[in-house]
């Protein structure tokens, strides 16, 4: 086995790693929400397409219910997912030519068609893929001033200063929120992207 062949093995893994790790992101929830109140704790979990909440009265489960996006009016809230998951999508479609043609590589099916530039081509794929990841995941550190309008949208501002409007990430003692592992994932994505992406300027695909 070659050295080359080797280095496009090592490529194509870590693009694989970011693929997987996309699909993970775009399947889990992104955000994690905690409340305390009259004896009751309410656990919610929200993505793109749905909210999961849960609800505990003295430690015994009292709702457990998923609800869509499309039955609340967190229109601004609603959008900011959607736009993030819209960049890990495109970012996972750019990985998935860039493997299925590394994947052609291998087996040296580049080679016949020499008029085309495949070597630019997955190497430039792969840094758009970063580029769609960055975006995604800094959309969604957007989300408290969306919170805030949608609130804004239904209450005056007086009622709507809450941490949760000002703070990506907080805690207190009868709250807690935080990214969830849809968004978290997506930062070890990008750094496989880019040790990927630099793997890929040492080794052709096509000769």
């Amino acid at each position: 086995m070659s050295n080359a062949f080797r280095i496009r093995i090592v490529s194509f893994a870590l693009f694989g790693l970011t693929w997987i790790l996309l699909v993970v992101s775009f399947s889990t929830f992104w955000y994690f929400y905690t409340d305390y109140e009259n004896g009751a704790k309410r656990y919610m979990w929200s993505k793109f397409n749905e909210m999961r909440v849960m609800i505990y009265e003295n430690d015994v489960l009292v709702e457990n219910y998923i609800t869509s996006w499309d039955m609340t009016e967190k229109t601004n809230e609603r959008s900011i997912y959607r736009a993030s998951v819209a960049f890990v999508i495109l970012s996972w479609i750019q990985l998935t030519i860039l493997l299925l043609t590394i994947g052609l590589s291998f087996a040296g099916a580049l080679d016949r068609i020499s008029s085309f530039p495949f070597n630019l081509m997955i190497r430039g794929m792969s840094i758009c893929a970063v580029v769609f990841s960055v975006i995604a995941m800094l959309v969604f550190t957007g989300l408290p001033a969306a919170k805030l309008k949608d609130c804004q949208n239904t209450y005056s501002d007086s009622e709507c200063n809450f941490s949760d409007f000002k703070h990506f990430v907080y805690t207190s003692k009868m709250t807690r929120a935080n990214p969830d592992v849809g968004w978290a994932v997506i930062i070890p994505a990008i750094a496989f992207n880019i040790g990927g992406s630099v793997v890929s300027f040492f080794v052709n695909y096509q000769e």
